[in-house]
């Protein structure tokens, strides 16, 4: 496993390795995963791809929507 913090940096990664499945952040810096996320789906379209955020901002829904992205409800974890 490796964790990129860029998305620029993923997209060069990929050229040599492709994971089965990618946890990609919404809020990267550089290349954020909204923008990330079409090139992934355009260059390896077998590559699962689940979004990560803790926004509950419903553009950013929408514009997952559009990317072809099923969203998922943000999850609050609380301590027991």
């Amino acid at each position: 496993m490796r964790i990129l913090m860029l998305g620029y940096f993923l997209l060069t990664i990929l050229k040599h390795l492709q994971p089965d499945v990618i946890l990609l952040d919404i809020q990267i810096p550089i290349m954020d995963g909204i923008a990330t996320l079409p090139e992934i789906k355009k260059l390896y379209p077998n590559i699962k791809v689940i979004m990560l955020t803790m926004h509950n901002d419903h553009s950013i829904i929408t514009k997952l929507k559009k990317l072809g992205q099923i969203p998922t409800s943000p999850r609050i974890l609380t301590p027991s």
